[in-house]
């Protein structure tokens, strides 16, 4: 008789499928949008802000040319229907943000801290700076200098020059 419940017992043992899983998807964090062609990750975002101020965001950027911002608060899965979570979307509303996205596109001036500038417009400004200097020694300087002088006057204007360079 024990024999046959135990068979009875294990003819009734029923093994319950596991329900499918909805996997969370992770959180893509705040894809930094950059106006026009040409512009890229590497030269036209203001890397040196996250050196000057305390950012609310890290930045990574992907071989494609993704830069891709991500809030420190992420929860590092998607909202319910979202490609980021709720942290990395308030990103958009961001007062920094929005005055680094505004200069993106409509370009910094030429006067704002270099922290503000990026890579590709420091460049640009660094032309502009070298253009002039050219110009004030061809218009101003050269003519007046005989042939011996102007090593001398090189020297003493590249010592005055880096000493007016601010650091």
């Amino acid at each position: 008789d024990a024999d046959a419940e135990i068979n009875a017992e294990k003819s009734e043992i029923t093994i319950e499928t596991p329900r499918p899983c909805k996997k969370a998807l992770p959180c893509g964090g705040f894809v930094f949008p950059f106006s026009g062609p040409g512009k890229t990750a590497s030269s036209d975002y203001p890397y040196a802000l996250h050196d000057t101020l305390q950012l609310p965001w890290p930045y990574s950027s992907s071989a494609d040319g993704t830069l891709t911002l991500r809030s420190i608060a992420c929860s590092k899965i998607c909202a319910k229907g979202r490609s980021n979570c709720s942290a990395c979307a308030g990103l958009s509303k961001d007062s920094i943000l929005e005055g680094i996205l505004d200069r993106e596109k409509h370009g910094v001036h030429e006067k704002a801290n270099y922290a503000y500038q990026s890579f590709s417009n420091l460049i640009e400004l660094l032309r502009r700076k070298n253009k002039r200097i050219e110009e004030i020694l061809a218009l101003y300087i050269n003519p007046h200098l005989k042939v011996g002088d102007f090593g001398r006057f090189c020297d003493n204007f590249w010592d005055l020059e880096i000493a007016e360079t601010p650091r």
